[in-house]
């Protein structure tokens, strides 16, 4: 290549950067910035490919972004669903660092790693990387492999590039010195913008937070007033006018106090045992089911852990709201005679599974709840921003199942 040549896609180079970072400003979208990052350090190093992964909050790598021009994939591409939801994780179960990958070595040294040659190297090991070369009958010798440092120096994301190559014969080449300082100097900038939308993000989830935990305020306000206030206010009215016997106007009362019992179980009483929190949201639906939808509610446990294991206040609650919700769009438009739940919790995941079934019209109740309202909004708000899991519905032999998923960090 020309010096001239050379000068041009420097600045071509520069350009792309100036653009990225003065669009990221207008358009604070993540997925977008992170992905043009990786595609700007394709374009200024000339390597057929590289990866983003992130670093989570269960002291794992992540992949976010991959691209690879000579095999045509892409993120999004169904053969790399595999590959996609594998994390690398950065400590061993005694909390020591794990820098046999290259990913994980880079980001505990917080320093750049070049190979020249990954089937040549003893250093790290690549049988991850060999097993996708396998697969996709490709080879990936040169890698080039940068962490990307946020605002309070720790690394938030590695960026790795395959195979540079050669722009005279376009063979495959280590990655040269002023490629590294190059992309070095990328990585660093990329930190600050990435470190900034997160912070942006975050500072807009508790915002939206504070906004939810109001309007949960007001619910449970208008539940008082609606459930207990119309209860007490009947019960005043009838004993001051005399139309009830003594022991009607009792049962009014009683129930009135029923009713705030069952509020304040609901939302004052407390136990870190998961296992037992959401078997008592359980028995609270249980009656309500069985006398006005004839319905039978089935609640079983399936782990390995055993019930006295405790779990953070955040996590007991959110659950417990979560499947609040979901039986209570259940009472609503459930046409299922039987709903069982199960919760399930493993070393590394905890499931919550609702299946309703022995009803034939109960996939037109499917697109109704997944489209739903504030109860579904509400559960999907919960389950993906609060704990950072999934929610997914499907529909099976008469069976709607909605199932949770939540990694424990």
């Amino acid at each position: 290549m020309s010096k001239q040549a050379s000068a041009i896609k420097y600045t071509d180079s520069l350009l792309n950067l100036t653009t990225i970072f003065t669009s990221f400003n207008k358009n604070r979208d993540s997925e977008e910035l992170i992905k043009n990052i990786l595609k700007l350090a394709i374009n200024i190093t000339g390597a057929e490919g590289g990866t983003i992964y992130l670093v989570t909050n269960r002291k794992t790598l992540l992949f976010r972004i991959f691209i690879n021009e000579v095999l045509g994939l892409k993120s999004k591409n169904s053969k790399l669903h595999k590959l996609l939801s594998t994390e690398i994780p950065l400590f061993d179960e005694q909390g020591k660092p794990r820098e046999h990958h290259v990913c994980s070595h880079a980001f505990h040294q917080q320093k750049m790693v070049h190979v020249k040659n990954a089937y040549a190297s003893t250093s790290y090991d690549f049988s991850g990387l060999k097993a996708f070369d396998k697969t996709h009958n490709y080879v990936s010798k040169s890698l080039l492999t940068v962490p990307i440092i946020g605002n309070d120096q720790k690394v938030i994301a590695i960026l790795q590039l395959i195979n540079a190559q050669d722009p005279k014969d376009q063979k495959c080449v280590p990655f040269s010195g002023k490629v590294q300082k190059t992309v070095v100097a990328l990585a660093a900038i990329s930190g600050l913008q990435i470190d900034n939308l997160q912070l942006i993000e975050n500072l807009t989830l508790q915002i939206d937070c504070a906004n939810r935990a109001q309007a949960e305020k007001d619910r449970l306000l208008r539940d008082l007033h609606d459930g207990i206030g119309s209860q007490l206010t009947k019960a005043s009215i009838d004993l001051q006018s005399r139309a009830l016997s003594r022991s009607a106007q009792q049962k009014i009362i009683d129930s009135a106090l029923d009713e705030m019992r069952q509020i304040f179980n609901n939302y004052i009483h407390f136990d870190s045992s998961l296992i037992k929190m959401i078997s008592l949201v359980v028995e609270q639906y249980k009656d309500l089911f069985k006398s006005k939808k004839k319905c039978s509610l089935r609640y079983k446990y399936l782990g390995e852990k055993s019930g006295n294991e405790n779990f953070s206040r955040d996590l007991v609650v959110n659950l417990m709201q979560v499947l609040r919700e979901i039986l209570t769009n259940c009472l609503k438009h459930s046409p299922a005679s039987i709903i069982n739940i199960a919760l399930i919790i493993k070393k590394n995941q905890i499931n919550l599974i609702v299946i309703e079934n022995r009803s034939i019209n109960l996939n037109l109740y499917l697109p109704q709840i997944e489209n739903g309202g504030q109860g579904h909004i509400n559960i999907e708000y919960r389950v993906e921003k609060l704990l950072g899991g999934q929610i997914s519905y499907d529909y099976k032999n008469s069976k709607r199942i909605t199932k949770i998923e939540i990694n424990r960090n």
